[in-house]
């Protein structure tokens, strides 16, 4: 299968916040607030502003842009069919050389993995896999964290996904930037921690307990915390 089409986009030149990776973002991201909602809304019913929607998006202009995909993902939640249409975008977005674009695919496509139910998700799952090995420690941190909304969403794909996180390698990146994204790979987990098999289970907690002693203080702590959670 050759590579999927990729979406015309402005290269991402900056920085959209200081330290994109940071888990702030990521809660920005998931977070809807009331105007994201009513956006939304609005977006459902006026064909006209739910096209500017995916605009923004595609045109990755700043703040635009991350404001249309907190939109496009409040949809996903509540009327996905209106972006299937898109999904060559979303993907191609996935692709995209920079970090902002890949950011949003990666948001917006795991936000509609609950509503696949034609193995899209199945068929990009590798290219999460090797965004996990990217050379930006922002871009694999936001992959390994939205695998765990996927897995949650998506059964079938939790052993496949466990794997994945627990084998982070980033060869071009430094041991503790490794460790870092293994932060992620633990919070992945938790989102669907319920659901796991004792088996399962049990491998993650012998892979925190790794982290305990890994080269970021951050993930040590979130290793220390899923211990005491999970590792009775």
């Amino acid at each position: 299968m050759g590579e999927p089409p990729r979406a015309k986009i402005l290269r991402f030149q900056h920085g959209t916040a200081a330290n994109p990776w940071r888990f702030n973002e990521a809660e920005f991201m998931e977070k809807m607030d009331g105007r994201t909602l009513r956006r939304a809304n609005g977006a459902m019913k006026d064909r006209k502003f739910f096209s500017e929607q995916i605009n923004n998006l595609i045109a990755n202009r700043k703040g635009a842009s991350s404001a249309a995909c907190k939109v496009l993902m409040a949809i996903a939640g509540k009327n996905p069919e209106m972006l299937w249409e898109y999904w060559n975008i979303f993907e191609g977005l996935l692709y995209s050389e920079g970090f902002d674009s890949k950011f949003h695919a990666i948001y917006l496509i795991s936000a509609l993995a609950g509503a696949d139910n034609r193995g899209r998700i199945e068929k990009i799952l590798p290219r999460f896999g090797e965004l996990l090995e990217n050379d930006s420690v922002a871009t694999a941190s936001h992959a390994a964290l939205r695998l765990g909304t996927i897995a949650k969403a998506k059964p079938g794909l939790r052993n496949a996904i466990t794997d994945m996180l627990m084998n982070v390698k980033g060869k071009k990146r430094e041991e503790s930037r490794n460790a870092l994204i293994n932060g992620y790979a633990l919070d992945a987990f938790e989102r669907y921690a319920e659901f796991m098999e004792k088996r399962e289970m049990k491998r993650i907690i012998e892979f925190a307990k790794v982290q305990i002693k890994c080269k970021s203080a951050t993930t040590q702590q979130k290793a220390r915390e899923f211990l005491g959670k999970y590792g009775r």
